[in-house]
């Protein structure tokens, strides 16, 4: 069975709503309770994951600031974020499907557009992972896979971007279709 369909047999009502949840709910520990942690132990500076690059230097100097309690708190959002990519995919893309189906045929080659939030949650994961494996080496960090990471980060965020946006999209046509009936 291919990526799309499976994608789209599974989209229900019922997974796009427990998605929606645990999206909520780790959003919220991470920006209401860690971040302003992280942001007060590190001076203000974000997390490598919520900017859109950064140089080797920039994570290095992260790092430093935030000394070891700092780190803690740093894996624990990372620990967040590791839920996080997968229930907002499954949520961006449920939302897509369902409205796929009330608006596309079966064919469609549009289906595939419900792939780009698991693409974009596949990016994310690859960064979390690049970052975690400096934070455990850190001051002994890499250069080339802390810029590997950032590179990584601006795609993740093309995709994110991409990934509300069709579901934006798809939003206003599903609003649009059911205005005409």
């Amino acid at each position: 069975m291919n990526v799309i369909r499976w994608i789209h047999e599974t989209a229900k009502r019922r997974i796009l709503l427990v998605a929606l949840g645990a999206t909520i709910v780790f959003s919220s520990i991470m920006m209401l309770l860690l971040l302003p942690q992280f942001l007060s132990i590190s001076g203000g500076l974000l997390p490598l994951d919520m900017r859109l690059t950064y140089t080797p230097q920039d994570a290095n100097f992260l790092f430093g600031a935030l000394g070891d309690d700092g780190i803690f708190v740093y894996r624990l959002f990372q620990l967040c974020d590791t839920g996080f990519p997968i229930a907002l995919a499954i949520t961006l893309s449920s939302g897509i499907v369902m409205v796929n189906r009330r608006n596309l045929p079966s064919d469609h080659r549009l289906r595939v557009v419900a792939a780009v939030p698991f693409l974009t949650a596949a990016f994310d994961y690859a960064e979390n992972l690049l970052v975690w494996s400096q934070l455990n080496v850190y001051p002994s960090t890499l250069p080339q896979v802390l810029l590997l990471a950032s590179v990584i980060s601006v795609i993740k965020l093309v995709l994110l971007f991409t990934s509300v946006g069709l579901a934006l999209v798809w939003a206003v046509i599903y609003i649009m279709k059911r205005r005409e009936s």
